[in-house]
């Protein structure tokens, strides 16, 4: 699997799992989640990684390490290995035995995947984190940021992605185990806290919002129809193009935090 990049890690640790046990045990351990999430959200991982990528460019950012905090089936990881540098090493964690033995596969000499909790790891440190559609999972997110924090270089940066708005929460929300989803203030106050300089907050995924409302919160569904998913799935191109025209809130925020010099 490989070891991650060891460094000292600065201040004391608070571990800051995802909720949702079933007989006293996380969904995430004793296979539900798998069962409910076959796929473990991998038609999704394209479309993040060049969310990320082009944020990196943007920026002109190069980490040289990144981890990824459920990481899930790593393929978000693996899309990011082909746009980064060829001296630039990749961890992935998880605390699902579900998700690393799905993510095994892709790993490879600079690409790796550990089945544990990124933040108990024994002293590591990385320029670039990234915990996307991790962080409405966390029953004490405030703890899970202080850990983010923690294994993160001085100048590093944590790219977190989030579901947007509570008045959408529903149904759909309730069995994919989010605790909450937030408003940028919320994130951005939460950020601070812990620390982090927020550099910047990104809205998007407009075009789903009204499916997460309908769904979720009038028609109490558990899952979005093959169809519809058929039909996003198809029309990805065209969302892209009318994301920023849409007039109502986005589904989702992406914050990028610096832990300063």
């Amino acid at each position: 699997m490989g070891a991650a990049p060891s460094l000292q890690k600065l201040g004391p640790q608070t571990t800051a799992t995802p909720t949702q046990n079933v007989g006293g045990q996380s969904i995430y351990l004793n296979g539900e989640y798998l069962t409910k999430n076959p796929l473990w959200h991998l038609e999704e991982s394209a479309w993040k990684a060049a969310q990320i990528t082009r944020m990196l460019q943007k920026n002109q950012i190069s980490p040289l390490t990144v981890c990824d905090v459920g990481c899930g089936a790593g393929e978000v990881l693996r899309q990011l290995q082909k746009t980064l540098a060829s001296d630039c090493k990749l961890y992935g964690y998880d605390v699902s035995p579900q998700a690393i033995d799905l993510a095994a596969g892709r790993a490879n000499e600079r690409l790796h995947f550990c089945l544990e909790d990124f933040c108990t790891a024994d002293g590591v440190w990385f320029d670039l984190l990234l915990a996307l559609d991790v962080l409405e999972h966390v029953e004490d997110d405030r703890a899970g940021l202080l850990n983010m924090f923690s294994v993160l270089r001085p100048g590093g940066r944590a790219i977190v992605l989030v579901p947007e708005g509570m008045s959408i929460y529903g149904t759909l929300d309730e069995v994919l185990g989010h605790c909450r989803r937030y408003s940028e203030e919320e994130l951005r106050g939460k950020f601070a806290d812990a620390g982090f300089h927020v550099e910047t907050v990104i809205h998007f995924n407009r075009p789903t919002r009204p499916a997460w409302f309908v769904n979720g919160r009038i028609l109490k569904r558990r899952r979005f129809s093959r169809f519809q998913v058929l039909v996003f799935d198809r029309l990805v191109w065209f969302w892209r193009k009318i994301d920023r025209l849409l007039p109502w809130k986005p589904t989702s925020i992406i914050a990028v935090g610096v832990r300063p010099h």
